[in-house]
């Protein structure tokens, strides 16, 4: 088979490319590493991959990645030195005695300069639709000027 593309979209597609063919080969190694047959391997470039895979060095490197993997895909590895939000929520947990609401560990976790805060009132208008065609927000009455002011300041 023969593809063409648009000479604009080369870096896009080459890209792509890269991706998807280092998924194959990597899946097609991990295979062959656990003993899927390769007869298209020539038998000394074979016997050099076993040897590869079998050395202290490459055992020591499965090792540590599988358990970076394992790691909860939510949560951050690394927290630039400060402790993750996993680790905020069981610390909070113990304090408390019961499990922590969203806000407070988000509360407590998301101390840093380049947090934005979180304005309630902005939520809120944004859940019920903000303001209808009269002027009004769902749920406030004649609360709905003084809100109002207190999200613009």
């Amino acid at each position: 088979k023969e593809y063409s593309w648009d000479p604009s979209q080369e870096k896009t597609i080459r890209v792509i490319f890269e991706q998807k063919g280092s998924c194959i080969y990597k899946n097609t190694m991990n295979k062959i590493r656990n003993g899927h047959s390769a007869t298209w391997i020539p038998p000394n470039v074979r016997t050099s991959l076993d040897e590869h895979w079998s050395s202290t060095d490459f055992q020591n490197k499965r090792s540590i990645n599988k358990a970076n993997r394992a790691i909860n895909k939510g949560a951050s590895a690394y927290c630039g030195g400060s402790i993750s939000t996993s680790a905020h929520y069981e610390k909070m947990a113990t304090q408390l005695q019961r499990p922590p609401t969203a806000w407070e560990v988000e509360a407590t976790s998301a101390n840093d300069s380049n947090s934005i805060p979180i304005n309630d009132n902005d939520i809120y208008l944004e859940v019920v639709g903000g303001k209808n065609k009269k002027g009004n927000v769902y749920g406030l009455g004649n609360l709905t000027n003084k809100f109002m002011r207190l999200i613009v300041a």
